[in-house]
């Protein structure tokens, strides 16, 4: 037969065993709920570019600056070059994909 102290433990053993189990729960649930978010936020960037290309609205990366995009259509961009000469590199690229030129 168990005594007090050894029944004692196993019960303070089982306790410890739950709480590292609930850890480790809970940190896969975390793991589980960021891979979902970002599962959600590429899918909602994609929906976004997939309606902006639907209706003639591209973003196109800046060949000048890495890491910067323009929002652009066949007529105009979002890029300072295009607001001073109403031409740009961004626009003809959209033209040429649209088969404009």
């Amino acid at each position: 037969m168990n005594s007090l102290a050894e029944l004692f433990l196993m019960g303070a053993v089982t306790h410890i065993r739950c709480a590292r189990d609930e850890l480790i729960a809970t940190r896969l649930q975390d793991e589980q709920r960021e891979r979902i978010s970002a599962l959600l936020r590429e899918a909602e960037q994609r929906l976004l570019t997939a309606q902006q290309e639907a209706q003639g609205r591209y973003v196109v990366r800046d060949p000048a600056q890495p890491g910067v995009c323009q929002l652009t259509t066949a007529d105009c961009c979002t890029c300072p070059g295009f607001e001073i000469w109403r031409r740009c590199e961004h626009v003809a690229l959209v033209r040429k994909a649209e088969g404009l030129i």
